[in-house]
């Protein structure tokens, strides 16, 4: 088992986060202006941003794994994710929600008889398999996938980790990615969410988390090498090289090449968790607080694509300074919110003890 210190996140994982969460935000913001304005400018296969996520979730889960071993169950792991990350979801799920009924976009009976229908989606269990589609917001299904693919890794890798390990991922890889790829070249249609068994939303999740359960593992037969300042030097450039193929690769390159920018992403990935060279940037509070953001950030920028800029930024064209705005705007709403969120959950909390105490 690695030292903690191997896994702390005083690394580059932060900026990347941050880099890639920028990613989706532009890319979703050119989808809402070449639909509505036909706007000549496209952002490829940014799409390709998803998978990265994936892969560090599935790299961080076997960090948990291999810390607790079998002393958190599956369920109990979940339920701490759900716990985690539910807040902020809620608000940004409700709040898009009560926008529309006050603007009279729809009524509070109709309103109210959507959020029934959906009630997977406030639960974070939209991705099940249940045929439910469409969803309230088009960016939720990726924390629902992250939470049903990671409850089924969790549990193989605490309970039977030799035989997922040696037997089962790998196969799961090959065959599953194989399939998905004779079904559409392009990862980005893989989000059909109906029926159980071939979920592509899910099926995608899982593989890409695998992917990540393979970078830590990769990383655990290497971890014992002493690597010397130029070679910590050489794998900082590996690592930048690596990343930067992919965001202007795909810029212009999707479809066949996905599986290509899959390979260098976990390579990037795997080059990120290992150089901690410039460990003091990385420690940066600026840099942590931001990446603490992203979570925020991208279930927020969805009210601004689909909401705030079709009604108020009414225009056929978009520059690059509109796009850094844009951006500039996101952070700090998203800022604001989960402060705000933070903020009631922690209220929440305190008055929940006092009544146990009284």
């Amino acid at each position: 088992m690695m030292r903690k210190r191997d896994y702390c996140l005083e690394n580059s994982i932060y900026i990347w986060r941050i880099v890639f969460t920028v990613l989706i935000m532009v890319m979703h913001f050119n989808n809402v202006y070449s639909k509505i304005y036909e706007n000549p400018h496209i952002t490829g296969g940014w799409y390709i941003a998803v998978e990265f996520f994936f892969i560090v979730s599935g790299y961080l889960l076997m960090v948990r794994a291999e810390a607790n071993g079998k002393e958190e169950s599956a369920l109990r792991y979940t339920a701490r994710r759900f716990m985690k990350l539910y807040p902020e979801y809620l608000f940004a799920l409700l709040f898009p929600w009560l926008l529309n009924i006050c603007s009279g976009v729809w009524g509070k009976k109709e309103a109210i008889l959507l959020l029934m229908d959906n009630w997977e989606e406030l639960f974070m269990l939209q991705c099940i398999g249940l045929n439910r589609s469409p969803f309230m917001s088009n960016v939720t299904w990726y924390v629902s996938v992250m939470l049903i693919a990671g409850f089924i890794i969790y549990h193989c890798v605490t309970c039977y980790r030799e035989t997922y390990v040696k037997f089962i991922l790998p196969l799961l890889l090959v065959v599953t990615y194989s399939y998905l790829y004779r079904r559409n070249v392009d990862i980005d249609h893989w989000t059909y969410t109906d029926g159980v068994w071939l979920n592509e939303a899910v099926l995608r999740g899982l593989l890409d988390m695998n992917i990540g359960v393979t970078v830590y593992l990769f990383r655990a037969q290497v971890e014992k090498a002493q690597w010397s300042k130029l070679g910590r030097y050489i794998m900082l450039a590996g690592e930048i090289l690596s990343y930067s193929f992919v965001i202007v690769m795909s810029l212009r390159h999707k479809g066949n090449f996905d599986f290509l920018f899959l390979f260098f992403l976990a390579f990037a990935v795997l080059l990120s968790f290992m150089n901690g060279f410039f460990i003091g940037f990385h420690s940066s509070k600026f840099i942590k607080y931001l990446d603490e953001l992203c979570y925020a950030v991208y279930l927020n920028h969805n009210l601004w694509n689909g909401w705030i800029l079709p009604r108020f930024w009414n225009t056929d064209e978009w520059h690059l300074s509109w796009v850094i705005l844009y951006v500039l705007f996101v952070f700090v709403y998203s800022a604001f919110t989960h402060w705000s969120v933070t903020k009631c959950v922690k209220w929440i909390k305190c008055a929940g003890q006092k009544c146990l105490i009284s």
